[in-house]
């Protein structure tokens, strides 16, 4: 990504986005993508609040006996 980052409505401060993009930078995240780490009930926080710049967003925390949860998201129908 090219350019400096903006921190997104949902973060509280600047201090918490850049704890995000350091762990994002460390963990080889795309640190673009800070809506693949929502919840569902953090979105519905966000969107309540008007912070969530993509409340069009499914947002869901997949299970697997094999595997931590992860977060998946679908947007106009395409897994994501």
């Amino acid at each position: 990504m090219t350019g400096p980052l903006r921190m997104p409505a949902c973060f509280d401060s600047d201090a918490a986005f850049a704890q995000w993009v350091a762990a994002a930078r460390d963990s080889g995240h795309p640190v673009r993508n800070h809506c693949a780490d929502c919840t569902p009930e953090y979105q519905r926080r966000m969107v309540a609040a008007n912070r969530c710049e993509q409340p069009g967003r499914e947002v869901f925390v997949r299970h697997d006996a094999w595997r931590p949860p992860s977060v998946e998201l679908i947007l106009d129908g395409v897994l994501r």
